[in-house]
């Protein structure tokens, strides 16, 4: 009998990272950290150590890729993996961000994302956290708190600043250097009037001992500090007085049994025993009496509405201070008093004569005093209030509870010269009266603006609303309260800092609502994959080496080169690898590109070459292309070559010939070369139009019938290899958006690229680009060290200008400064891309509803160059209301009068507008009527218009006269147009911020990926 195939299916094995526990489920909160776009350091370390514990950290990382192959059975694994990572990875993103990575397929596509667009280690953090640590003091911390919050410092640094791996030992050198500076770091910290002593010990140490050994130093320090001082936990201080009762004994009740009144008992009561000499009045059972000196008791009756003798200390009955102070108190909140005076003290408080009211904190507001001076030498123990001492020979003092004591020094006391009080003779007594109230101890605190305002240092408004702690009164008569030290100081306002982490995130300006599902997964996969820009790079990626190794096979199957000898006296050019990725219409990745191009910049003219031939499109016909394809409802499509088939063959000391061959196979097709521009390629028969531009190796095809558009596609394909990448989506970095009302065009990736290399994702942005009255050509700041960083951020601008006009007058100035840029230069540059911040995906929109009628708007800054006083033109031309051409050029000449810069501005969108209307005709669209100039200046309107020379036109060149004749001949008509309506006035000089953003919406500059 045969044996039945096994059908035994192959087990993942526990300790495979494909292995799913029975407990792992989609719901699951690996994390309770949430990233919510601003903690990624935190999260990422928080998801790796969860995934690592989980041991699934191969699949995010790369390590552990997808299966290929027949193994049916681990690739399900591998995908079940796959998912249950990305769902426990969107429990932990707050859900805000949801959108952002909902298209990601795999976990490690997701991860890297994020990374991407968020694990960035930006100069401004750095210089924070180091002047942070620097600044950091202990301020009544404790040891540890003040070593945990700057070991928190010490390590989000090391995330910035990692130390090199090495071998051979060096980087310990670096590691020891590191560990020493956080040594002398956490030792300048401490406070000086505490830990000086122990911190002057350990830096006499040689070698300086580890970072560990002086925290537990310090720590020791610390606790025997604690331990000899004590706990002090009183929050109130206590003043007790004992007062002698004649006959050693105390009335335990606390007032008499015969007349009722307190301070005395039944047996001293003086309506049974008789009243004194001293008291006055012995009907009223009131007296005033002159004090009897030290040590005299002067408690009984003693009071008279609120006259107190100075001597004499108020009593509380027994009840309420037994409310007040308990008997079991601790020994360690009164500290100072060994076990004898402290027993003294307890004893005094159970007998009922202290003032109970003084240990509550509560104390009476006495109006009037008599002054008792009846002591022969007063005493104090307090060294402060003297301005004087000397030593004195030993006395011996007796103390009121029978002690003595010492005193061994004696002085004058401190005076004032300011009156304290005021005394008045009353009966032979002086009744003292303060002339500022006594103050009052209370319980209950109210807090107050100007109390905390001083107490915490003159801080701003903002600072003390931000502090919970100190209740909502404290903000209560804010208005009425004005400090004189802030007034007179300056600081009422808060010191500006450099903000941790990002205030202002890159998610806040970047949104895709406003396009639709397919166009958004477009956007979001041409930001998964990197490009490289060196060889370096790509040599590590098996995907681009392959790249380049077809690019080697092309160019030496069209036999690109010959191998020949250097002649003499020639020096070889060099090459350089060119990374591109080409995708296709629905985002997917149609291929990796590698082409090696020689880089010509190195030749010298009229030695190396003698003349110059790059048929390449100019930005200008490439929008004037699209605006008519939308405003003719045709289909754009987008073709790319595969290899170097575009190349003609190179001839002994000829100038190189680009697109020779594709040139001659599109003419023998049928198609016309256009003269306005020689890349522009038509083809007619009857009513097919067909139109093709190329730039270098990437061409672009519109036409009104599809089927002799993919007929033609076909052809190149067969003849060249061309490939076809679907409808236009992404070409020369240009994002393409199609929708009803017409094409919106942007370069968000290539923005967000300058923003990530200038560290500036998390910086402020800035509402205009350039500051009006700038004074950039007069800067005499330091010369940049690296003068190539200034100058590869203002070309990759100038490429930016493709779609953003709003930049074209920022970028034409700080052009200027290429050769010796300054710090003020790097500064405006700097603002040009806090500027792209705040709209990344900025474009404009080429309108379908289009009547293909030229505009043009023409102005010019007179003299506005403060070195050579030469004026600025700047024109922009609108296809209906599609803006297509715009420029921004210093003039060649001086000109005399503001009439004459602005006739020169006018003379230059003349030629701009003759080229556009023949190019417009190779396109199938004819101008029939005039060409519309507006300008702001009348006296330039009325030298274009009038034929007749006189004194102030006879110095203008003849050239510039060429705007007379179309004028003339009716090709053109001049028109008047007030300056707030100038478009063309942004394009001459820095504008404020209202005026800037309203030409920008009139020339048609839109951002739809803003958030609404």
């Amino acid at each position: 009998m045969a044996e039945k195939p096994s059908t035994h299916t192959k087990m993942i094995e526990p300790s495979s990272p494909l292995y799913l526990h029975p407990s792992d489920n989609p719901g699951a909160t690996i994390t309770t950290c949430v990233f919510n776009g601003e903690n990624y350091d935190m999260w990422e370390k928080a998801v790796k150590n969860a995934l690592r514990a989980k041991n699934k950290l191969g699949i995010i990382d790369g390590t552990v890729n997808k299966p290929k192959g027949e193994d049916g059975n681990e690739l399900n694994a591998w995908e079940a993996c796959n998912s249950m990572i990305i769902s426990w990875m969107f429990n932990v993103i707050d859900k805000s961000l949801h959108s952002s990575v909902a298209y990601a397929q795999t976990a490690k596509d997701m991860w890297e994302d994020l990374k991407e667009r968020y694990a960035v280690g930006n100069a401004p953090r750095v210089h924070q956290l180091r002047s942070e640590i620097v600044n950091l003091k202990q301020e009544g911390m404790t040891v540890a708190a003040y070593y945990a919050k700057i070991k928190g410092m010490w390590d989000e640094l090391n995330q910035y600043i990692e130390i090199p791996e090495c071998t051979c030992g060096a980087a310990q050198a670096i590691v020891k250097s590191r560990e020493d500076e956080k040594a002398h770091q956490f030792l300048m910290g401490l406070d000086d009037t505490t830990f000086g002593t122990v911190r002057s010990s350990i830096l006499a140490l040689d070698p300086l001992p580890t970072l560990g050994k002086i925290y537990a130093m310090v720590t020791q320090e610390e606790r025997h500090r604690s331990m000899a001082r004590g706990a002090d936990r009183a929050e109130i201080t206590v003043f007790a007085a004992k007062t002698e009762k004649p006959g050693g004994q105390t009335n335990k009740s606390g007032s008499c049994t015969h007349c009722g009144k307190t301070g005395h008992d039944v047996a001293d009561c003086f309506q049974l025993k008789g009243y004194p000499d001293w008291w006055p009045t012995r009907q009223m059972g009131r007296g005033r009496g002159r004090g009897r000196g030290r040590n005299s008791y002067a408690g009984r009756g003693a009071t008279s509405g609120r006259v107190h003798y100075a001597n004499a200390v108020a009593e509380a009955d027994t009840q309420e201070q037994g409310q007040c102070v308990g008997h079991d108190v601790e020994r360690s909140i009164i500290p100072g008093l060994n076990d004898d005076n402290f027993q003294k003290l307890m004893a005094l408080l159970r007998n009922g004569s202290s003032n109970a009211e003084k240990l509550t904190g509560k104390n009476k507001i006495v109006e009037e005093w008599i002054l008792d001076s009846g002591a022969s030498m007063h005493m104090t123990g307090r060294r402060d209030l003297f301005d004087w001492l000397h030593k004195w020979e030993t006395a011996c003092v007796g103390l009121p509870d029978g002690t003595k004591t010492v005193a061994n020094e004696m002085g004058y006391d401190r005076t004032s010269r300011n009156p304290i009080g005021v005394g008045k003779l009353r009966n032979g007594v002086y009744y003292y009266k303060p002339l500022q109230g006594e103050k009052v101890n209370a319980v209950k605190v109210e807090e107050k603006y100007e109390l905390w305002h001083r107490r915490l240092g003159h801080p701003s408004d903002r600072v003390l609303a931000s502090i919970h702690s100190l209740g909502n009164n404290v903000m209560k008569g804010i208005e009425d309260y004005v400090c004189d030290s802030c007034c007179r100081g300056k600081q009422a306002s808060s010191i500006q800092k450099v903000p941790s982490g990002k205030p202002y995130p890159i998610a806040n300006y970047v949104t895709y609502t406003k396009f639709s599902v397919g166009h958004r997964a477009f956007l979001a996969a041409i930001n998964i994959e990197k490009e490289p820009r060196t060889y370096k790079e790509a040599v590590t990626d098996n995907r681009w080496r392959e790249a380049m190794a077809k690019e080697i096979e092309a160019l030496e199957t069209n036999q690109t080169w010959k191998v020949v000898d250097l002649p003499p006296e020639k020096k070889a050019i060099g090459c350089k690898w060119i990374y591109k990725i080409k995708y296709n219409a629905d985002g997917s990745i149609e291929r990796y590109k590698a082409r090696l191009v020689a880089q010509g910049f190195t030749q010298i003219e009229g030695i190396d070459y003698q003349e110059t031939f790059s048929p390449v499109a100019k930005m200008t016909s490439v929008r004037c292309f699209l605006a008519v394809a939308v405003a003719k409802r045709w289909e754009l499509h987008q073709m790319d070559v595969n290899n170097a088939f575009l190349h003609g063959d190179l001839e002994e000391e000829a100038s190189r010939q680009w697109f020779a061959k594709l040139t001659t196979a599109l003419k023998e097709y049928g198609f016309q070369q256009s003269l306005a521009d020689y890349s522009l390629f038509t083809y007619r028969r009857g009513n097919i139009v067909v139109n093709l531009l190329v730039y270098v190796d990437d061409l672009i095809l519109a036409g009104n019938d599809n089927k002799v558009c993919e007929a033609f596609k076909n052809f190149l394909d067969r003849k060249f290899g061309i490939k076809n990448l679907g409808q236009l989506k992404y070409i020369l970095g240009i994002e393409v958006a199609r929708g009803k009302d017409g094409l919106f065009l942007s370069q968000r990736k290539y923005a967000l690229n300058i923003i990530k290399e200038c560290g500036l994702l998390g910086a402020r942005p800035v509402e205009f680009p350039m500051e009006e009255n700038h004074k950039l050509a007069l800067a005499n700041g330091r010369l940049l060290n690296d003068p190539g960083m200034y100058r590869r951020l203002v070309g990759r601008l100038i490429y930016l200008t493709v779609t953003r006009p709003d930049l074209t007058y920022a970028v034409h100035v700080l052009s200027q400064f290429m050769q010796s840029p300054r710090e003020e230069h790097l500064d405006a540059a700097y603002r040009v891309v806090r500027y792209l911040k705040k709209g990344p995906g900025q474009g404009i929109v080429l309108k379908a509803d289009n009547d293909l009628q030229l505009y043009c708007y023409s102005d010019s800054d007179w003299a506005s160059c403060p070195l050579t006083r030469r004026s600025i033109s700047g024109c922009c031309v609108k296809l209906g209301t599609s803006p297509i051409s715009w420029r921004c050029k210093k003039q060649g000449t001086i000109s005399r009068s503001s009439a004459e810069a602005e006739y020169r501005s006018m003379a230059m969108a003349a030629s701009e507008l003759t080229w556009l209307k023949s190019l417009l005709a190779s396109l199938g669209v004819l101008h029939d009527k005039p060409m519309k100039l507006y300008c702001d200046n009348k006296a330039a309107l009325h030298i274009a218009a009038n034929p007749v020379f006189h004194e102030r036109t006879k110095h203008i060149e003849i050239d510039c006269h060429f705007v007379r004749e179309k004028v003339q001949s009716g090709e053109i008509m001049t028109t008047y147009l007030p300056s707030k309506l100038q478009v063309a006035d942004m394009f001459t000089k820095a504008l404020g911020r209202q005026q800037f953003l309203f030409l920008s919406s009139k020339l048609g500059i839109r951002d739809l990926h803003a958030p609404t």
